[in-house]
């Protein structure tokens, strides 16, 4: 099962510890400075495990996230199809995710 957005928001809920301008942050979810963010990045895992014809295709191996799957060839198809699945999320959030959970795993997973 893929995770969901709610998976994502509990899981900032573990007790991190985080500090803004010398005061404790208890929740991140629910503070100001983070809320937005975190909301936007719930609503990412949750568009993109819905089951919509060919998208999950297109951002999956299998179960795994396209992005952290070491493309099987240098090919110009395989790398063709890892950035159609990111022009995929820069449209989801109109281009305004600098770095959206995608971009940590393509980078270590680049080139084969």
């Amino acid at each position: 099962m893929l995770k969901t957005g709610r998976d994502f928001l509990e899981g900032l809920r573990d007790g991190r510890v985080v500090y803004v301008g010398g005061e404790r942050v208890e929740d991140v979810t629910k503070h100001s400075g983070f809320r937005g963010a975190a909301l936007s990045l719930a609503a990412l895992y949750d568009w993109e495990g819905r089951q919509k014809p060919g998208r999950r295709a297109l951002l999956h191996r299998g179960r795994r996230p396209l992005q952290h799957v070491v493309p099987a060839t240098a090919l110009a198809k395989d790398l063709e199809r890892r950035m159609r699945a990111h022009k995929l999320v820069a449209d989801f959030s109109f281009g305004l995710f600098g770095r959206a959970p995608d971009h940590t795993g393509s980078t270590l997973t680049g080139s084969p």
